[in-house]
């Protein structure tokens, strides 16, 4: 048939867009469901104001990524049901839509209906990461040239890459430092998602961009798609192993991550909308943490429309310790936090759970961590910046004005 290839493309971009707008709808509703039953904290925390922040501004800076991407790797998440045969031809379309070019020119390469398919799906679950803007791309009749459209214009899209760029090379090269471990990396990338991203609660479905990892990373506003594409997106770019989980009892999705060759789950949506990013609640849990604290009870990688992947069994607790913290700051192989379990204390416990000690009898609210240095909110004197050292000595005021409303 003469339109074949054109309507094989039609169809793929057409189920595809349809089924991204359901289940962003879907998962949007059941969301605001779930939140409503979920536990709740004492409501969300204020971020660190401003004086603290200038206080602890990070001034070292370096233009390299921490690792090496390859941005043409198919995620093996999808490898079932997106896995095109001419890894060549994907690069051309790829570097293409990344050139914000019009049309390619694909004459040189053979396209049978199952590599079209192959490699629609492939592109499209990257709009999920770095390939926000794409808004379709059809092969002509002939299959010699692909044509592509935007969502925006190219001059906004190029503004909107420079954004989302930036913001990547920031997290990964100013957070986290060279010398981090995995789970430091991991720690840094989840506080600064779940404090930085808000549940976006105002668009009442109408519209798709939270569900992306520029939606977060940008903009600060999401759904848990987009959290949760965020959140692999800066772990995969970090070196670290890390898939999303679905599930189909309640709409909802999330992470797995594999730290020092051990599996956890990971919910960043849940830690962000119940506690603004202030606690641990829902970092490197276990599989049953998660089927008594949750509606949750069976959940796959994947694609639920393709191909569903059984997921690696998470049984480790090792960081169930972490469940006391209440505003924490992680260096040199120490958490710093505030102890739930005593007044929000300030504490000291190495990141494997082990020598936990009081550092200081002041309640916090917020803490960072400058070289010796602990800065926090002290409850006990009306919320007042101070500072202390690591090890409890030279505590005292830093700033007189009260630094939390």
């Amino acid at each position: 048939m003469k339109n074949k290839g054109i309507k094989v493309s039609l169809i793929i971009v057409l189920v595809i867009t349809i089924s991204v707008s359901a289940i962003y709808s879907l998962l949007n509703q059941q969301h605001k469901n779930i939140n409503s039953n979920k536990q709740s904290s004492n409501g969300t925390e204020n971020k660190i104001e401003d004086n603290l922040s200038s206080l602890l501004k990070n001034t070292d800076k370096r233009s390299e990524n921490l690792v090496k991407y390859d941005k043409y790797q198919i995620d093996k998440d999808i490898k079932e049901y997106a896995n095109p045969n001419n890894i060549e031809l994907y690069k051309v379309l790829y570097d293409s839509i990344d050139e914000l070019k019009d049309e390619v020119d694909v004459s040189n390469f053979t396209i049978d209906d199952n590599e079209l398919k192959n490699l629609t799906k492939a592109i499209w679950y990257r709009v999920n990461y770095e390939l926000f803007y794409i808004k379709n791309f059809q092969l002509s009749n002939d299959k010699k040239k692909f044509k592509i459209t935007y969502t925006y214009d190219k001059s906004k899209i190029k503004e909107m890459k420079k954004n989302f760029n930036e913001k990547i090379d920031y997290i990964l090269n100013e957070i986290i430092k060279p010398d981090f471990s995995e789970l430091e990396k991991e720690l840094a990338i989840y506080r600064y998602i779940t404090k930085n991203v808000s549940y976006n609660y105002d668009n009442n479905g109408g519209s798709i961009d939270e569900v992306n990892a520029y939606s977060a990373i940008v903009k600060g506003k999401a759904i848990c798609l987009g959290y949760t594409n965020a959140m692999k997106y800066l772990l995969n770019k970090a070196g670290i192993e890390c898939h999303t989980v679905d599930s189909d009892e309640i709409a909802h999705i999330w992470n797995m991550v594999k730290i020092e060759g051990v599996y956890y789950q990971l919910d960043a949506t849940w830690e962000a909308d119940s506690n603004k990013g202030t606690q641990l609640r829902y970092f490197n849990f276990t599989d049953e943490d998660r089927r008594q604290n949750s509606p949750y009870k069976v959940w796959f990688g994947g694609n639920r429309n393709y191909k569903r992947i059984t997921m690696p069994t998470c049984n480790n607790d090792k960081f169930k310790f972490v469940r006391d913290m209440n505003y924490y700051c992680v260096t040199d192989g120490w958490f710093y936090y505030g102890n739930l379990k005593d007044n929000n204390k300030i504490y000291k416990v190495k990141t494997d759970g082990t020598n936990n000690q009081k550092i200081c009898d002041d309640s916090i609210k917020n803490i960072e961590i400058k070289e010796e240095w602990i800065y926090y909110s002290n409850l006990s004197d009306e919320g007042r910046l101070y500072k202390i050292k690591k090890d409890g000595m030279a505590r005292q005021v830093v700033d007189d004005e009260v630094s939390i409303n």
